[in-house]
């Protein structure tokens, strides 16, 4: 069994190893199930703390919430790391950099070093971004997938990434 949060669990979070938000519901737009893409809306970044005596380059832990039920756990680390990850990453600084505004959850780092089950598709993720609203990629008889995505008046979308 998981662990379980206690206090107003998220419906669905990625939160760090003290259970602080990383990232939340509200500022996603949309998860694209079959990428394991999150658009984040406008303004949004990810929240991550690296503590000292840590560095990002050995990977900082997250885990994966869907209501208040870790569901799995991965690092976050960036292209610049030459230290491999056998667990789902969050790459911050992927070569050759996508959308700005997109983060994926990818299999290891480099891939080629992912060990085990893939635990990304877990039904319970699935079923709280489907009750969030922000589930994409599925065609499922309740998603559509071409459902527009929120911009900034401009048509832009930023992410950015706050270290303290």
């Amino acid at each position: 069994m998981q662990p379980v949060l206690e206090d107003s669990p998220p419906r669905f979070a990625i939160l760090d190893e003290e259970s602080r938000p990383i990232l939340t519901a509200e500022q996603i737009v949309g998860y694209e199930w079959t990428t394991h893409s999150i658009t984040l809306r406008p303004g949004a970044a990810l929240n991550v703390r690296v503590k000292k005596g840590r560095s990002i380059v050995h990977g900082v832990p997250f885990s994966v919430v869907a209501n208040g039920v870790i569901c799995y756990r991965g690092v976050i680390t960036g292209s610049f790391s030459s230290v491999t990850q056998s667990v789902p990453v969050i790459n911050i600084s992927p070569i050759p950099r996508g959308k700005k505004d997109v983060v994926q959850i990818e299999l290891g780092y480099p891939r080629k070093y992912f060990k085990g089950k893939d635990p990304r598709g877990d039904e319970r993720i699935r079923r709280a971004l489907r009750s969030l609203g922000k589930l994409r990629g599925v065609n499922d008889g309740q998603m559509h997938t071409d459902e527009p995505l929120d911009c900034a008046a401009d048509g832009s979308r930023a992410v950015g990434l706050a270290v303290s």
